[in-house]
């Protein structure tokens, strides 16, 4: 058992399967806003952007999947929830 699922069991409170899909609003409001504004702000060939989204999205399964993934000195999933 992780010590974190001991420590939810240990408040009463275990995680379900879709938990992290109830968010507040206007995180998803700035979530979006992140995401989609870098082509509004700057120049950039579609093929870049796609790039991009591929590695928000990448970024995003291994935030969320607990996939101990790193990238030293720019991501880490660890430090994420």
């Amino acid at each position: 058992m992780t010590r974190t699922r001991a420590l939810l069991s240990f408040l009463g409170t275990l995680l379900e399967p879709f938990d992290d899909l109830y968010v507040h609003p206007l995180e998803v409001a700035g979530y979006y806003l992140i995401l989609y504004s870098p082509p509004f702000l700057f120049t950039m060939h579609p093929a870049s952007f796609l790039f991009y989204m591929i590695i928000m999205g990448v970024c995003g399964v291994t935030d969320h999947s607990g996939i101990n993934f790193h990238v030293e000195g720019l991501y880490s999933s660890i430090d994420h929830g």
